[in-house]
């Protein structure tokens, strides 16, 4: 058993004079393209301990901080990971979906800043949740729609769930969002199932109340537990991404837990993040190659 340091850029960054920034004892560890300049895997000594693994990696960091490069750190075994559980906003679509849909409306930007504490901890999940919908009371669902038609996919999303599933892994979509949104993204990108709240809504409009029980950050850790038993799996076969607080439990309890462009508080907890690379980054931490990667948009 070897720990691995993957470097990962936007474009085919790497080359043999950045490389060469490396120290002596990285460069003279076995190395493996996944992909041309893209994406490189660097094998470190066997038995290196984990604090030594991560501070080779934050040495890589630092003598690679010039270059747009994310760093990730994981084991040689069980690389592929056979349950993938992602967070839906600011992961795999671009911004809120409530903060988009608030825009519609005057309390806006009163909803994002309560979003925003939400989603660094400062705030609890469940509170501000039914805060923020409450805001939204006789809201016309018309709205939803609307908000839907611009939603965008963060890059890379239907390329992870595509290649995921080929290579037989099963994806599950989370949200603390609403299954409004969540339905028409797990079906767009190809998951096999998705977990949000729901909208009360009566005479279409909405009522400003949110069904019970929510779903918050210990209900994504409960979904991730119990679907390692139902597929009958191993802890150690699972990967979990988010960018949020209500995203730790999750992160933390899954064998690889990766924080995509995450706020503060997840950025202090995580080992992996990404933060220059798009969602594909997650295929080349788990080893996959340029040529076993499905590329869809």
């Amino acid at each position: 058993m070897a720990y691995i340091l993957t470097l990962v850029t936007p474009k085919p960054y790497l080359n043999n004079v950045i490389l060469g920034r490396l120290s002596k004892t990285l460069r003279a560890c076995k190395s493996v393209w996944l992909s041309a300049g893209q994406a490189l895997d660097i094998y470190l000594p066997p038995f290196t301990p984990i604090h030594q693994a991560r501070a080779l990696r934050l040495e890589c960091k630092d003598r690679l901080s010039h270059t747009k490069t994310d760093i990730f750190l994981t084991l040689d075994t069980c690389r592929q990971k056979k349950l993938l559980v992602a967070d839906m906003d600011n992961t795999i679509v671009h911004g809120e979906t409530l903060d988009e849909l608030a825009k519609k409306t005057d309390v806006g930007p009163q909803i994002a800043e309560i979003t925003n504490r939400a989603m660094n901890g400062e705030l609890d999940f469940r509170q501000a949740l039914k805060e923020r919908v409450a805001l939204l009371k006789d809201l016309s669902t018309d709205f939803l729609d609307k908000t839907w038609e611009n939603i965008a996919l963060n890059q890379g999303a239907k390329t992870l769930i595509a290649t995921m599933k080929k290579h037989h892994a099963y994806c599950i979509l989370l949200s603390g969002g609403f299954s409004f949104f969540t339905q028409k993204v797990a079906a767009y990108c190809g998951f096999n199932e998705h977990h949000a709240n729901h909208l009360c809504i009566y005479n279409d409009k909405l009522t400003g109340k949110v069904k019970e029980p929510i779903l918050d950050n210990q209900t994504k850790l409960k979904i991730l537990n119990e679907k390692i038993i139902s597929l009958n799996l191993r802890i150690s076969e699972t990967i979990a991404v988010g960018d949020g607080a209500n995203d730790i439990p999750m992160l933390k309890r899954a064998s690889i837990g990766v924080g995509y462009y995450p706020k503060p508080i997840v950025k202090n907890e995580m080992d992996n993040i990404i933060e220059h690379t798009n969602l594909t980054s997650l295929l080349f931490l788990q080893g996959y190659r340029a040529q076993q990667i499905v590329d869809v948009g």
